[in-house]
């Protein structure tokens, strides 16, 4: 006699936004520092960052190719205020990671390897931080981030950004220059 069960797997929609970034980052950036992704958390944790890109840079450093993760915070909290707080991480969904993250980093790392880049990060905040001046220093005092440069393309940059069908709150892109 054969049987056949369901295992369901549900997560947080907060721990699932945590994994998201967080694969991106030790993905793409093999040496990124424990101290760096524990300040990423707590940027996740109290919703001060609102956007993780992810760049491969050129020996000129041009930009190349660039990965996106934007946090919509105000589709997060009202995801959770509908109820919606779990999510079933069983369709499509590798240790945690949607399958639009994982095929827009896969596809990221074929690129850096074919064309020998290095890679380096940026985030920003949401608007309520930007606007509060002392807010925002208080948030790169604790984060210990501080401006980035401009990155500059080589050529036009072009590419195609995702929703995370299971979370709505997420949006993956991959740009890449012609």
């Amino acid at each position: 006699m054969a049987f056949t069960h369901t295992i369901t797997k549900t997560a947080t929609r907060s721990y699932l936004i945590e994994v998201q970034v967080m694969s991106a980052f030790r993905r793409a950036i093999p040496s990124i520092s424990e101290k760096t992704l524990l300040n990423l958390k707590i940027g996740i944790k109290y919703k001060w960052i609102k956007h993780f890109g992810i760049y491969g840079m050129d020996q000129n450093n041009l930009c190349r190719a660039q990965v996106i993760l934007e946090i919509n915070w105000k589709e997060h909290i009202f995801q959770m205020k509908l109820g919606n707080e779990n999510i079933n991480t069983n369709k499509q969904w590798k240790n945690d990671v949607a399958i639009e993250v994982d095929e827009v980093l896969n596809a990221f790392m074929d690129v850096i390897e074919e064309h020998n880049l290095r890679t380096k990060w940026t985030v920003s905040y949401d608007d309520w931080v930007y606007n509060d001046k002392n807010k925002l220093n208080e948030v790169r005092d604790t984060l210990g981030f501080s401006q980035a440069d401009t990155i500059k393309w080589k050529g036009e940059k072009n590419g195609v950004n995702l929703r995370v069908s299971d979370l709505s709150e997420i949006k993956v892109g991959l740009y890449l220059s012609e």
